[in-house]
């Protein structure tokens, strides 16, 4: 036997050895990480955390439903734009909006977050409702908060306020809020309890009571969220899994680690 003969023998026999089990490959879904902590954190050592991370290995462990992402945090209206356009198939923590639901499929809640205003420490802040905000005027009435979000999107659609969300991130608007470009930041107490943490801001910055009812700004889920193009079944399964999850207290259990 020449040796043409003897290579393909030898690439039949491996191929024939190798288990046939395209039926077993777990189902990949491209994902981005939304530069929102601590929905999302890349540690000092390069390995991942957060809320949003946490529940997308939930979902990994409970099923052969697969995630691939780059080690990158992207900023949250770039997200919402990949995911629209079907270059990601799956966001997972995401307020959905009437804006959004035109732009994508949303799925399960995950977990509820809740509105907060935050000042200056040293302000003597003293409005209860937006609608106080609104009467201050618009320079020492202005409400900052974060572009691309959900909360943006809802502060923008009322009359008589004036909102900057010019900061693509949460730390930013923080910075603009200290430096006095703005009287009050608005967003919700995932992010805002994280970043006071944060010894660059500890000291020059507090949390307000503000009356939110009425608004849409109450208490808010946040979901998971598919692009179109994911398939109606990939979506039950995940969908499946989220309930099911919640039903045995797993989805409590990863929230409360970051929202107590």
């Amino acid at each position: 036997m020449n040796l043409k003969k003897v290579y393909i023998v030898l690439m039949l026999l491996t191929a024939a050895a190798l288990p046939v089990c395209a039926a077993d490959t777990p189902n990949m879904l491209k994902t981005e990480f939304q530069d929102i902590p601590p929905k999302f954190l890349i540690n000092s050592d390069g390995s991942f955390s957060g809320l949003s991370y946490d529940l997308m290995k939930m979902i990994e462990r409970n099923s052969d439903i697969r995630f691939s992402y780059s080690a990158d945090v992207i900023p949250l209206s770039r997200v919402t734009f990949d995911i629209s356009k079907g270059a990601i198939d799956v966001q997972v923590g995401i307020q959905k909006t009437p804006e959004r639901e035109k732009l994508m499929i949303f799925g399960e809640p995950l977990y509820k977050v809740k509105t907060v205003a935050v000042v200056r420490a040293d302000d003597d802040f003293s409005c209860r409702t937006l609608a106080d905000i609104a009467a201050l005027g618009p320079d020492d009435g202005r409400i900052l908060t974060v572009w691309g979000t959900g909360i943006a999107q809802i502060l923008k659609s009322m009359p008589g306020l004036s909102v900057e969300d010019g900061a693509r991130t949460p730390d930013a608007a923080i910075k603009k809020l200290i430096a006095g470009r703005g009287r009050v930041l608005i967003y919700h107490n995932l992010t805002i309890n994280y970043l006071m943490k944060n010894p660059a801001f500890a000291g020059k910055i507090k949390i307000v009571p503000l009356d939110f009812r009425g608004t849409g700004l109450n208490d808010t889920w946040q979901y998971i969220a598919f692009s179109k193009t994911v398939s109606p079944d990939l979506i039950r399964k995940i969908n499946r899994v989220i309930v099911e999850a919640r039903t045995r207290g797993e989805l409590d259990r990863i929230s409360r680690q970051y929202l107590e």
